[in-house]
């Protein structure tokens, strides 16, 4: 049977990660800091990631549809503002 609950570290894990991923976009817009927007966001994005996974592996036993749709659009969006970036600043 699979573990139907979610641990505070996972979700402290995605917290987290959004967290530091939402300062980074912060930092990107500021001038002053803009050299330590990448790092922060990429840190960001790794681990807010690895809490989505975490969560969504562990509390999902059943194939809900919303939940599922929730986690592919945060998905999504994570790779579109990925490559935003990369268009903006790279190409």
């Amino acid at each position: 049977m699979k573990n139907m609950s979610t641990s505070f570290e996972e979700v402290g894990i995605s917290v987290i990660g959004a967290g530091i991923l939402g300062f980074g976009l912060g930092v990107l817009l500021s001038n002053f800091y803009s050299n330590f927007a990448w790092p922060i966001i990429l840190i960001g994005i790794v681990i807010h990631s690895i809490g989505m996974y975490l969560v969504h592996k562990n509390k999902h036993s059943k194939n809900l549809a919303l939940s599922d749709a929730l986690y592919w659009i945060c998905w999504i969006i994570l790779l579109g503002i990925t490559l935003i970036f990369i268009w903006r600043y790279f190409l």
